[in-house]
Order: structure tokens, then C-alpha cells, then sequence
């Protein structure tokens, strides 16, 4: 119970907390205002809120200030609030409101304006004021002087249009102004200042506190604008230099003029806030507004950031409001996000509020339709376009105009509100000259809130003159942050949006050239999904886990199969191959199954839970898809080589016309008779050729299917269901905006597509196709019988299937009566069936004994090497081979038959029978296991025929493989698709895959052409995280691939002489060497290269990001962070000895240092007696390098006034454990600009993680990567010069015998076996107390020829009789039975001992000879070894 209290304790003061959290970060929002106020009202445009007018005043025409009533005089107007006064009497006001006049009789008092009659226009103006200045007491009429001119409202002459005239306040003291801003003036206190005229506005320049007139303290204002791109570079602003002293005078509390107020802010705006001058005396219109901001108290809507009389530019806490929770709007699917933007001219006047449609902040000229498009939520917008150099330079086209912007909400109480939207300056520079809105810590940020899109203003420096260069918002991008803990809780709401504007800037000499420039404009939306993620990864892990369980069994599986009774190295191999084929599957499913889920639920959602991914985390589902997609074509690859490696063999149960007794003589009138009396081999040929056809059918077709996904994905419009619009929409209007298409959406589809057509065709195919059309595999079946042809197939060592063709009739070379008649037998039911055992089942799958599978080897083996019998001419090798398919055949009809196999029969073992096999349906275990329940013991007496449907062959046929297939096509559109991201190009791109069922193209081709496109993302994935790596791969990777199907095609093909209409080319025999000798060029060109450049490039470390003047990020990914350098209190490294001796340096990073006559300087040079001091560079002009010469570099420059440039190259020198060291290279050069070259050596120069300094440089490949690369180079060069040498050279068949060495690799796991079985008996027969002895006698005749014997006795221990081998003798039986022989004088057989064999005996008391490896001629004997068992 206690802890049960504490636990509840412990949630209340964590919510107490949270809720004290969120008071803090609270965020005020704004009353929405109607700039139209009520008469009596105006707008005041700093508090944007309407405000009453004073006593005796009432609301101005344009409503933003207040005037006089009729019948009222002005006694004060500073341009914000005003005094009135009634005119006593018959006074009327002047028409400029300031004075009281008598309207004489020839001008009577208008009852419609309450002022006198106006005077005859335009000679005469209505004068109310002598020439002086001093008001007539009466109206007159006088022709205005040539000085003069009549005002547009003809009530008076202008004398001085470019001053304005400041009418002293009654009783203020001050003297009568004068239109002359010339000379002095004098205060009410007696001081005395000299007047100056800025922004139309006479001012007393002072830098007193004196306030009682118009001054301005003018010393230190900086009017020049400087480059987006260059710092550095800066144009003289002739708009500052008129208006920004006189804003800042007029703004100031005693005045209070409200345009001059948003004059300044305009002007801190323009200046992108910069606020490197802060402190260092020079005032630049940022320095201006916060001397105003600092000074002053009062606050508006209880927001410290907003005071009273100015505009609200900064937000001073932007970690806090970008995660508060004052956006009280519930956001649907429908919902429009209601941007509303405060507009001002560049002189300040309030233009009014104007919503974000029809592109206010869009510099591209989409229909308005597009524009609008952005606003819709949950769309994410992308708009990008050239801009003509020549508009941006048009005042007109692009007025200046500042925006504050501000999100349009409705509180809960129903009342409608604004919400500030801040803005992100990507280009504001900080007081310590970095940029803090280009990082990711929200606590740097310094978030503002008015911004202009172009400024074709700032840099005019004359009057009439074009700008010297123009800045524009080359990327505008609205960030939008979905308002949830996770994917399944949310209420609709959103973080505070935020507007991101990137500025860049373009020269005058551009102008005229027709030049352009390109602009972006964005809404990006974010969700937080990693609850989703965690889910993914979660379910592939457990996934994965299952599917590494699943290779496991199906390796035991395999090795049941393969009849070993001990570990193999191959079973590795194989356990690889089936492990990616698991992963590629769960990867599939898994990927499946979330883009399903995310589109159905995105596009289902009424109230957003989340948002589409970001492009970077669609990079994570790539890069799964990738992988998949590798891991699958791998799995082709190995069912491709599975099937190109299974035994098959065509059993003839045809009987031969004549007796075939004198086929072992080798004369050549014996090989005439053996002609005459074989069977025909046509039917063996035609299965065979029918063999050839089914091996590539398939329960679907690919050419089919993806012309159906072209249909479906690209003529009826699904590919417009992936788009990143919220609404499923198929079709796209032409003037309507339609979201670019989102990855997972895109993958979703393609694969339902897919997978639909794919599972339809799969469906067609076996239940109505099969069943009623045509079913090739049962057709082969039907075949076989016809033919009088078995086809044993075994895959692997110990299992395998059978096909039983034995004609029920006997025959099948027959004419056509003979067939027609034994059709009708078989009708009417008058002879036998076709199955085996005269039953219906004629399909088997078959477990093979081990004695068995020993003698198949060896006379298959026999049969495949009977065309290199060596000494003998082309005639005896042909009988000699037509005798080794005898004895296969034999061998097998008599093991069908289930007869004794003696010696007589080329299959014997010393006289005792092989052992047959039994029939017996399948298991339902075994069929869902794969697997063949009963270890290899169970065949000790027999092997096992499982009868089944009649297609379980079609395992070693594309038909039996059909769901890889299926898949791997299914991977390969969607990384086309993926990369692409168009369904026409991606057929197209897939056109030589769609044809080469058309052209019977051979299987080998595919994994050939695929692998180096397999094999270069998985060995150079650790050398591409570098910029010029994709540069480098790109084009090498795809060469092969674009360039064989090319170069090779023609080649490779060529009519068929006599084919079928049908398939009128055929693929060259020689062609495979032809297209494998290029594509392991091309790989070695791929991988060389690859090998090679880290080698080179992996020490050089460049910068690919500039974060500040002491920090970089390299191409490695990682820093390099010179802070832990500097010295906050000078120079780090202080008076270093440069090489001549005459000059002495000092350095430090990042921190300014006092040197010359600047506060800023990084490197300062001075003479060796103390006379001179040159600056080398600021701080402020720091900038990462790269050089072959210097390596890595920081860069200062500074120019002196004389025009002399002085720049400071340090170049950065990695190590680890040395100390800080700073060495002059040199003393600059001989003319400017003198570069001044030196080196630092540190710790801090090194990559590192993260942000901090120190560490160990970083960067390239290990030892290990550079080996296996290395490895796998020479190991493609190996296999594909080695065939070449084979196949060219030595003449020999262009197929898998031609590798290079095949048999040594093939042997090397039984020479890992056998030694280490050797070494363990060996152990055993050596232990004390065994009664074991070897015994070699030499020169003992063994019967075949006169050739020295070696005989080795073995004694075996006492008990050990029933060992069946000689573990220690290095090699495999291989047995080669050919009769008895006297050796020693017992019976022997004959073995012919391969490579890494050994010899099995059957039982002790035998002694077995064998011809050790060798040829056999009268110059170099064999060796015959006795073994005898005692």
C-alpha cells in the first residue's frame, strides 16, 4: 500500500511540475483587430489593436491616426498623438489645421468642410500663412510666387517641398522653426546645435539627452548593406543613409512617431538582424531599435518582447516556443491553415492584414489554384522555379514590402485570435559572427518575426541608379510539427508553425543577360512516429530471429538430403543462401505490411495522428527494400546454380533390336556392328529438348504482369493515389497542385498491383489453365511414357525425383498404326499402366540408400569424363562413351526393377546386390516441414519412393520456384520504381527483363549482368559515405550494365537452322565466355578504382560544412573543433620566430584579439624589434579549406585601407598525442596579396563525434575493409581469367568445368575433413595399451602389369573389427571396380584414388588395391597400396 501511495504521490507532483513548466513557456496570443475601426477609433499599428481618439479629435480617412474635429485647431503633432483646440469666435481652422483664421467676405465659411472658401485655382492659392511663416488673421488670396507652387489642394503655396516644417507646441519653449536647415538652433535650455536635414525631417544633430526638439545622435549609424554570399561586400544604402537617422529620431518616446518606428524595424529587417556591430560602436539599425527596446517599460498583451510604440521583432525565448501548446485550433483533413501576413511599406506605413493566398510570399507565378494549394493541411508543397534576373531588379514588379506573420486561430471561448508565426533567418549572423539559425539546438536560435521576400532597395547608392545587387528569399519553407506523444493519441493540434526563409543574393552585371535564378517555396509537415519505428523494428528483429531458425532447419534439411552423416563446410554456404532468402521474405512482408497500414490509416484519418515520413526517414525504408532486394537476387542466384548442378539422366527402357554383347570391343568393325544394333536415340533427344522448354516455365508471366502494372499504376491513375495529399484522389486537374509522391505510398501500391495480378495469374494457372488448357509438367509426364523414357533427377547427393516412363507396352519405336493401337489398349484398359509397379503413380521424390548414391557417383562421374581418356582417338573415346551410358542405364533399369546388381553389371560391390528401395505415400508432416522425418539409418535397408500429385519435380524447374521468382520481379520494380519514380520508365527500364522469356535468353545471363549491381552496394557501402563517391561509383557501377546488353546482344544470338517458327534465335555456346570475360572487366574496373581511391582519399580530410569560424563538419561526417584552442584573453601562441627571423606571428582560433587598430583579429604579424604591426585576418573572415598542397586549411584576410591585402593560411596538421604547436611557414609573398602561410599541430585538428575538440582523427577504411576488397578483386580477376585461359587456350567446353581448378576448391572441405579425422585416429591408434603396428613392404607385384607395390599392413586393436574404414589413409573411395586381381594372394579390388578420397572397407580380413593418382604409362608406373585387415 505504501508504495502504492508513492507511486500516486510521485505522478501529482510530476503534473504540479508540468504544469508550472508549461505557465512559464506560455506564449500570449494576439486579439484579433479589424484594422477598420469604429469612427472615433484608430489603428494603432505597433499594438495592432484599434485605440480611442482624444478629446475633441476623431478618426483620419485612412483610419490608422487621428485628426482634429471641425471647428478645431492642431497645438501639437509629432506624428503620433495630437493636441486640438477650439477656434474661438468666427475663427475658422486653417486648411492645415495648425492656426485660427477670419474668413473674409469674397471667402465665406463652407458649411460642408468648416473651412473658409477656397480662392480661384490654380493662379491663386488660399494663403493662410505670410511668406514668413506668421498666419494672416484673415484668409487671402495670392498668387503664389515662382518659389512657391499651389499644394494638389490648392489651399496654399508650398515654399520648401523637401523639409518639413515642425510647428512649435504652445507653451513648449521651443523657438519658431524655420524652413532654412541650415546653421543653428537653440533649446529651450540655451544649448545651441547645428541642424541637419534627413528623411525630409530638419533635426539638431546632439549626442545630449536634450529632447525638447527633434535630434538625432548621428555619430556611428552604419547605412550600407552587405551580401548574402560575401560579408565582406557591402553596398553604400542611399534608403538608410535618407531615412534611418530620422526614423530613429522620430521614434524615440519623446515624439513617438509610429512610422518612424516601423521605418527602424524595416530597417533591422533589411539588415537580416544582424548583430555583429553590438558593443563595437558602430550603431547599424538593429543597435538603433534595441537602445529604443532596452530603454523602454511598458509592454503589450503582457509579452516582454513587445513594447510599447515599436513593432514586436524578436522572440526572446525560442526553445519555449516552439514546443508551447497555444495553438488551440483543432486541424482536419479539410482544414486550411489561416496565414495571416501584417504588411508594411519600406516607409512604414501599415498597409493592413492580407492572408497568404494567392501567393503573397511565393515568389513563383503558380496558378492560383497551386498557390492556394499550400495552405491546405496536411499537404506537403513544393514549389520551385527560375526567376528572371532583370524582374528582380523592377521596383514595380517587386515592390519592398516587410511581412509579419501570424497564424489565425480561434481561442476556446469562440473569439478569433492571431498567433505570432516566428521566423528562422537561416543568414542571420550572430554577434559572434556565426549563424545559429543553421543549427539544430533550438536554444541558439534567434527567431524574429518581420521578413521582406526581395530587396532591390538597400543597395541603390544614388538617386536614379539601379542596386548594386539584389537579395532575394531563395527558399521559403513553413515547418508544421504535429501536436502528439505518439501515433495513437492526438487531438488535431500543432506546435507553433515556423517560417524558415534562406536569402541569396544576385550582382547588377547579371543585369541584361537574361540570366535567371531559382526559388523554392515549401510546407514540410512532422509527426513524431517513433512509437512506429520502435514497431517496425521490433517486428523485423523477432521476424528476423524466426527466419534465421528457419535457414537452420532448412540446412538440416538439406543435409539429410544430401546423405552426409557429418558437418560439411558447404552446409555454411547453404545455410547463407537460405537465410537470405528468409530475411528478403520478412524484410517484404514486413515493409508490406506497415505501407499498408500507414496508407490506409493516412489516407483514412479525419483528424491527423501523423504525418508522411520526412525524406530522410523514407531513407530508411530504401535502404530495407534495398536490402531486400540483394539479399533476394542472391537466392535467384543460388536456385540458378542449384538447378544448373542437378544430375539428370534420361533411363531408355526402349530393348535393342540385335544383341549389343560385342559393344566393348573397340576395333573398328566392332564399333560399325555396335552402330547397328543400338535403339534409336531420338526419344532420349526429344525429352531431353522438352526438358530444356519446361525449365523456365512459370505459374506467371512477367511480361504480362508488368504491362498490367503499367496499366493499372500509370493509364488508370493509382500512382495518383500516392501522392502526400491527405484526400485519395486518382486524377489531376490541370491547374490544381497534387503532392509529389510519397515512398511508402508509392511501394504500397506497386506491390497490391503486384501482388493482385501476380496472385490472379497464380490462380488461372492451377485451377482453370492447368486443369482445362494445358498443364505442361503432366503433358512431360504423359510424354516420358509415350517416349519409353525415365528421367532420374537428383538434387542433391541423396535425394531426388523420378519420372516414370516406362511404356506399359514395351516399345515405343514404332510406326504411327503401332502408336494409334497401343493408345487404344491403354483406352479399353487391355494393358498394363504406366505407373510404377503397374499403378497410376508415375512421379516420385526419392530417398537414396548410401550404397547407392556411391555407385551412381562413380558411374555417373565415369560417364561425364569419357571424352578425356587419354591415348586413345576420337572413335574408341565415342564407344567408350556410348559403354559408360550403357552401364548408367543398366545400372538404373536393374535398381527400378529392384533386381540384384552384380559385378557382371558394372554396378557390383564385391558381389553383393545394392539394396532396393520402397514405395510409400508421403507423410502430411513431411510435405509442411520440407523435410524427411527418419534419419539416413532408415535407408540402411532400402532407399524410399514417395509417391505424390505428379509436378513435385518442378522444385529443380522455375514452376516448383515460382513465390522466389514472384518476388525477386516484385523487388526489382519497386527499387527501379523507387529510383525513378514513373511507371512508363520504370517498363522501359525493364524491357530487356520483360523480353528475355521472348528470346529464350540463357539463365546464366541474368546473375552475370546483376552482379555487379549486387555486389558494389554491399563491398563499397563502407567507402560511399564520402561526397565524391557517388561521383566516383556511379558511373563505373553502371557501365557494365548499360554497355553489355548493348555491346553483347548482337553477339550473342543467332538464327536457329531448322527451329520452329516460334523461337527463331538461339543462344551461342561460346557467348557465356564472351559476356563473362566483360562483366568481370567491368567489375574489376568497378572495384579497382573503388580499391584504389580510399587508399588516396581516405587520409585526405576535407570540410563540407562550415559551422562556425573555429568548426567544421567533414566529408567523414564528422568535427573538427579548434574552441579548446583559444584563449578568451589573447593570443594563444604569442611571438613566433617566423623563418627569416625578421618577423614575429601570433595566432588564435576563434576568439578576436586586439591587434593594429581592430578588436577582431585571429593573426597578427609584427617585427622582431617591435617597430611594426601588420593585421593577417579577423575572426570574422574564417573559412575552412582544402588544398592538395596544404591539406586542410582555415583561411583569414583583411584589407588594409591603403588596398594592401594581408591574409593568414593555416593549414591543419592532425596528432593525436602531440601538444598544441604553432610554426610560420613562411613570411607571405613579395606583392598583394601577401598570403602568409603556417601550420598548426594538435590534438583539436583531428575528426571527432560530435562537437567537442580532441580525440584521434578519424576517417577512411580499416585494414580489413582495404583486404576483403582487395580479396574479392583478385578473386573475380582469378575465375575470369582462369576460364578464359580454359576455354581460349586449352580448348576446353565453355561450362563449369572450365573454372579454374575446380576440382582442388570442390576437394578442399574433404581435405579439412579427412585431416582432421586423421589427426583424432591417429590419436586413438597411437594410445598406449593399443595393439597397433604398420608395416610397409615394398616391390610386391599386384597383378596389373609389373608395377612397384607398396603393401601397409594395419593391425587393428583387439574389438576393433567393425570399423568400415582407414580414417587415416588422406583420401575418399572413389571406387572403380574392374574385376579380381592377385596381389599378395588374396582378392583385391581396384580402386583409382582421387583427390582428398579414402578407402572404405566393408569388413576385416580384405585387402584392397588402388592406382594412386597418375598416369599410367611404361615411363612414370602408378603405385598400387595394398590394405590388409588382420
Amino acid at each position: 500500500m505504501a508504495t502504492k501511495y508513492s507511486v500516486i504521490i510521485f505522478i501529482c507532483l510530476v503534473n504540479m511540475l508540468e504544469i508550472q513548466v508549461n505557465a512559464q513557456s506560455t506564449i500570449v496570443v494576439v486579439p484579433y483587430a479589424n484594422p477598420s475601426c469604429t469612427t472615433g477609433k484608430y489603428f494603432d499599428s505597433t499594438r495592432l489593436a484599434c485605440r480611442d481618439c482624444g478629446a475633441n479629435q476623431t478618426t483620419s480617412a485612412d483610419g490608422l491616426s487621428c485628426v482634429c474635429r471641425s471647428g478645431f485647431r492642431i497645438t501639437s503633432n509629432y506624428g503620433g498623438n495630437i493636441a486640438c483646440e477650439i477656434c474661438s469666435g468666427s475663427t475658422v481652422p486653417s486648411k492645415d489645421g495648425w492656426s485660427c483664421v477670419t474668413c473674409p467676405a469674397s471667402n465665406p465659411k463652407d458649411a460642408t468642410t468648416g473651412y473658409c472658401s477656397a480662392c480661384p485655382y490654380p493662379l491663386n492659392a488660399t494663403a493662410e500663412y505670410q511668406i514668413n511663416g506668421v498666419a494672416y488673421s484673415t484668409v487671402t488670396c495670392v498668387a503664389c510666387t515662382s518659389s512657391t507652387f499651389v499644394a494638389p489642394d490648392g489651399a496654399h503655396c508650398i515654399p520648401c517641398p523637401n523639409v518639413l516644417k515642425m510647428k512649435s507646441a504652445i507653451n513648449s519653449g521651443l523657438p519658431t522653426p524655420t524652413c532654412d536647415c541650415t546653421g543653428t538652433i537653440s533649446s529651450s535650455t540655451g544649448a545651441t546645435y547645428t541642424l541637419q536635414s534627413n528623411g525630409g525631417i530638419c533635426f539638431a544633430v546632439t549626442d545630449s539627452t536634450d529632447v525638447t526638439l527633434p535630434a538625432v545622435r548621428t555619430s556611428g549609424i552604419q547605412t550600407t548593406i552587405s551580401k548574402v554570399s560575401s560579408d565582406s561586400t557591402t553596398a553604400n544604402s542611399i534608403y538608410l543613409s535618407t531615412h534611418l537617422a530620422a526614423a530613429y529620431g522620430m521614434c524615440a518616446s519623446y515624439y513617438s512617431n509610429r512610422t518612424a518606428c516601423q521605418v527602424l524595424a524595416n530597417a533591422c529587417a533589411l539588415i537580416l538582424y544582424r548583430q555583429t556591430n553590438i558593443g563595437t560602436g558602430n550603431r547599424d539599425a538593429c543597435v538603433l531599435f534595441n537602445e529604443y527596446f532596452s530603454t523602454r517599460t511598458e509592454i503589450i498583451n503582457s509579452n516582454s518582447d513587445w513594447k510599447a510604440g515599436l513593432p514586436w521583432l524578436y522572440h526572446s525565448n525560442p526553445s519555449s516556443l516552439l514546443t508551447s501548446e497555444g495553438v488551440t485550433t483543432q486541424f482536419t483533413r479539410l482544414s486550411t491553415i489561416a496565414f495571416q501576413a501584417a504588411v508594411y511599406t519600406q516607409n512604414g506605413t501599415f498597409v493592413g492584414y492580407k492572408a497568404l493566398t494567392e501567393g503573397l510570399i511565393q515568389l513563383c507565378p503558380n496558378s492560383r489554384n497551386e498557390q492556394n494549394s499550400a495552405y491546405a493541411f496536411g499537404t506537403r508543397y513544393t514549389s520551385s522555379c527560375s526567376l528572371l534576373v532583370d524582374d528582380l531588379f523592377d521596383q514595380a514588379k517587386y515592390p519592398l514590402q516587410f511581412f509579419d506573420i501570424y497564424l489565425k486561430i480561434t481561442s476556446d471561448g469562440g473569439t478569433e485570435q492571431l498567433f505570432p508565426v516566428p521566423v528562422k533567418i537561416s543568414d542571420l549572423r550572430s554577434q559572434s559572427n556565426n549563424f545559429p539559425n543553421q543549427g539544430s539546438n533550438t536554444n541558439d536560435y534567434i527567431l524574429t518575426r518581420r521578413f521582406f521576400l526581395v530587396d532591390n532597395v538597400g543597395a541603390v547608392s544614388t538617386v536614379g541608379s539601379r542596386a548594386s545587387f539584389v537579395r532575394y528569399a531563395s527558399k521559403i519553407q513553413i515547418d508544421i510539427t504535429l501536436l502528439s506523444k505518439d501515433i495513437y493519441s492526438t487531438d488535431g493540434r500543432i506546435y507553433p508553425p515556423v517560417i524558415t526563409v534562406e536569402y541569396s543574393d544576385v550582382d547588377s552585371n547579371l543585369y541584361g543577360t537574361s540570366a535567371t535564378v531559382s526559388a523554392t517555396f515549401n510546407v514540410a509537415y512532422f509527426s513524431d512516429l517513433t512509437t512506429f519505428w520502435e514497431a517496425l523494428k521490433i517486428t523485423m528483429g523477432v521476424l528476423c530471429g524466426v527466419a534465421a531458425l528457419y535457414a537452420i532447419f532448412r540446412s538440416i534439411a538439406y543435409k539429410s538430403r544430401s546423405g552426409g552423416e557429418n558437418f560439411e563446410a558447404t552446409i555454411i554456404l547453404h545455410f547463407i543462401a537460405f537465410a537470405c532468402s528468409a530475411i528478403a521474405n520478412v524484410f517484404l512482408i514486413v515493409i508490406y505490411g506497415a505501407s499498408v497500414w500507414y496508407f490506409s490509416v493516412y489516407k483514412n484519418q479525419n483528424i491527423f495522428a501523423f504525418f508522411i515520413p520526412t525524406e530522410a526517414q523514407e531513407i530508411n525504408l530504401i535502404v530495407y527494400i534495398a536490402v531486400a532486394g540483394a539479399l533476394k537476387l542472391i537466392e535467384v542466384i543460388y536456385m540458378i546454380i542449384t538447378q544448373s548442378h542437378i544430375d539428370i539422366f534420361m533411363i531408355d527402357w526402349e530393348k535393342p533390336k540385335a544383341d549389343s554383347s560385342q559393344l566393348g570391343a573397340i576395333g573398328r568393325d566392332e564399333v560399325k556392328s555396335a552402330s547397328r544394333t543400338e535403339v534409336t536415340y531420338w526419344r532420349t533427344v526429344l525429352i531431353a529438348n522438352e526438358w530444356n522448354e519446361i525449365q523456365t516455365h512459370r505459374k506467371t508471366n512477367r511480361t504480362f504482369t508488368l504491362l498490367v502494372v503499367l496499366f493499372f499504376m500509370s493509364a488508370l491513375g493509382f500512382e495518383n493515389y500516392a501522392s502526400g495529399d491527405p484526400q485519395l484522389s486518382r486524377f489531376v486537374v490541370t491547374d490544381e497542385y497534387r503532392a509529389s509522391n510519397v515512398t511508402i505510398f508509392r511501394f504500397c501500391l506497386a506491390m497490391s498491383v503486384f501482388i493482385g495480378v501476380g496472385g490472379i495469374q497464380w490462380l488461372w494457372t492451377l485451377l482453370i489453365h492447368e486443369r482445362f488448357i494445358e498443364d505442361k509438367l503432366r503433358n512431360f509426364v504423359d510424354l516420358c511414357s509415350i517416349a519409353n523414357i525415365s528421367v532420374f533427377i537428383r538434387s542433391p547427393r541423396s535425394f531426388g525425383y523420378y519420372i516414370h516412363g516406362e511404356s506399359p507396352h514395351g516399345t515405343a519405336d514404332v510406326g504411327v498404326s503401332q502408336l494409334h493401337d497401343q493408345f487404344e489398349k491403354e483406352k479399353q484398359n487391355d494393358c498394363g499402366r504406366r505407373g510404377l509397379d503397374n499403378t497410376d503413380n508415375q512421379t516420385f521424390m526419392m530417398r537414396l540408400p548410401p550404397n547407392f548414391v556411391s555407385v551412381f557417383d562413380n558411374l555417373y562421374r565415369n560417364l561425364l569424363n569419357t571424352g578425356s581418356v587419354a591415348g586413345t582417338d576420337a572413335k574408341t573415346q565415342q564407344v567408350h562413351s556410348i559403354k559408360k551410358y550403357h552401364e548408367m542405364n543398366n545400372f538404373l533399369t536393374r535398381f527400378i526393377h529392384k533386381k540384384p546388381m552384380e559385378e557382371s553389371d558394372g554396378a557390383g560391390q564385391g558381389g553383393k546386390p545394392i539394396e532396393g528401395y520402397g514405395v510409400q505415400p508421403r507423410k502430411c508432416m513431411e510435405d509442411v516441414l520440407g523435410m524427411e522425418l527418419g534419419g539416413n539409418d532408415t535407408l540402411r535397408d532400402g532407399g524410399i519412393f514417395y509417391s505424390e500429385d505428379g509436378t513435385s519435380f518442378g522444385d529443380v524447374l522455375f514452376y516448383g520456384n515460382e513465390l522466389s521468382l514472384m518476388t525477386f520481379d516484385l523487388l526489382v520494380y519497386s527499387c527501379v520504381d523507387l529510383i525513378f519514380k514513373s511507371t512508363p520508365l520504370n517498363c522501359i527500364r525493364l524491357a530487356p527483363l520483360v523480353l528475355a522469356p521472348l528470346v529464350q535468353a540463357p539463365l546464366v545471363l541474368a546473375p552475370l549482368v546483376l552482379a555487379p549491381l549486387v555486389l558494389a552496394p554491399l563491398v563499397l557501402a563502407p567507402l560511399c559515405w564520402r561526397p565524391w563517391c557517388g561521383a566516383l561509383a556511379a558511373p563505373l557501377v553502371l557501365a557494365p550494365l548499360v554497355l553489355a546488353p548493348l555491346v553483347l546482344a548482337p553477339l550473342c544470338w543467332r538464327p536457329c537452322a531448322g527451329a520452329p517458327g516460334w523461337r527463331p534465335w538461339c543462344w551461342r555456346p561460346w557467348c557465356c565466355p564472351l559476356v563473362l570475360a566483360p562483366l568481370a572487366a567491368g567489375c574489376a574496373l568497378v572495384l579497382a578504382p573503388l580499391v584504389l581511391a580510399p587508399l588516396v582519399l581516405a587520409p585526405l580530410v576535407t570540410c563540407v560544412k562550415q559551422i562556425n569560424n573555429c568548426k567544421c563538419e567533414t566529408s567523414a561526417g564528422k568535427f573538427i573543433d579548434l574552441s579548446p584552442i583559444a584563449s578568451a584573453s589573447g593570443f594563444q601562441f604569442k611571438r613566433i620566430l617566423g623563418p627569416n627571423r625578421n618577423w614575429v606571428y601570433s595566432y588564435n582560433p576563434c576568439t578576436g584579439v586586439q591587434c593594429e587598430s581592430g578588436s577582431d583579429a585571429a593573426s597578427c604579424q609584427n617585427s622582431a624589434a617591435g617597430s611594426q604591426e601588420f593585421l593577417l585576418g579577423l575572426q570574422s573572415t574564417a573559412k575552412f579549406g582544402y588544398d592538395s598542397t596544404y591539406g586542410l586549411y582555415i583561411k583569414y584576410d583583411n584589407k588594409q585601407s591603403g588596398g594592401i591585402i594581408r591574409e593568414s593560411m593555416v593549414s591543419l596538421v592532425c596528432s593525436p598525442d602531440a601538444t598544441d604547436k604553432f610554426e610560420p611557414t613562411d613570411d607571405g609573398g613579395i606583392s598583394s596579396p601577401f598570403i602568409f602561410h603556417s601550420k598548426l599541430t594538435s590534438k583539436h585538428a583531428c575528426e571527432v563525434d560530435g562537437g567537442g575538440g580532441g580525440g584521434s582523427g578519424g576517417g577512411g577504411m580499416s585494414g580489413g575493409d582495404v583486404l576483403i576488397i582487395i580479396v574479392l578483386v583478385l578473386l573475380v580477376v582469378y575465375l575470369a581469367g582462369g576460364f578464359a585461359v580454359n576455354v581460349f587456350l586449352l580448348k576446353k567446353t565453355a561450362n563449369l568445368q572450365a573454372l579454374p581448378n575446380l576440382n582442388f576448391w570442390i576437394s578442399v572441405p574433404g581435405y579439412v575433413k579427412d585431416g582432421a579425422t586423421f589427426t583424432a585416429a591417429k590419436n586413438i591408434l597411437n594410445r598406449p595399451g593399443s595393439k597397433s603396428q604398420i608395416g610397409i613392404r615394398d616391390n610386391q607385384q599386384s597383378g596389373i602389369g609389373r608395377l612397384p607395390l607398396s603393401i601397409v599392413k594395419v593391425d587393428i586393436p583387439q574389438g576393433r573389427h567393425d570399423q568400415r574404414s582407414v580414417p587415416f589413409l588422406p583420401c575418399r573411395a572413389t571406387h572403380r571396380p574392374a574385376g579380381p586381381v592377385r596381389a599378395a594372394g588374396a582378392a583385391v579390388d581396384e580402386f583409382r584414388l582421387a583427390t582428398g578420397c579414402r578407402i572404405d572397407a566393408p569388413a576385416a580380413e580384405h585387402r584392397y588395391s588402388a592406382i594412386l593418382p597418375g598416369p599410367v604409362d611404361q615411363t612414370r608406373p602408378s603405385v598400387v597400396v595394398t590394405v590388409a585387415f588382420d
